[in-house]
């Protein structure tokens, strides 16, 4: 079995239990760094839906169960890039 090749089931969490983790772990940081911008710049999941372009019950997954399905490390880098453009709120 090849260690370069990353197994993804869609939740990040369970596949941290799954060897060759690393598109698996990319998406879990991710996942957080979605999560940690919602907190930081006090958006509600229908705001930051609609900044991402993501439907609220998706970007609710990702944020509460880290649920990923579908989703593509471009997608979330992208979700990510649109919210630390959105700014910190003071």
């Amino acid at each position: 079995m090849r260690d370069d090749i990353g197994y993804d089931t869609g939740n990040v969490v369970g596949d941290r239990r799954l060897p060759g983790l690393s598109v698996a772990q990319m998406k879990a940081d991710a996942a957080l760094a979605i999560a940690s911008a919602l907190h930081e710049r006090d958006l509600s999941i229908e705001q930051a839906a609609t900044i991402v372009g993501l439907e609220p019950g998706q970007l609710r997954g990702i944020v509460s169960r880290g649920r990923v399905d579908g989703l593509s490390l471009e997608q979330l880098g992208l979700a990510i890039e649109r919210l630390e453009r959105r700014g910190r709120t003071s």
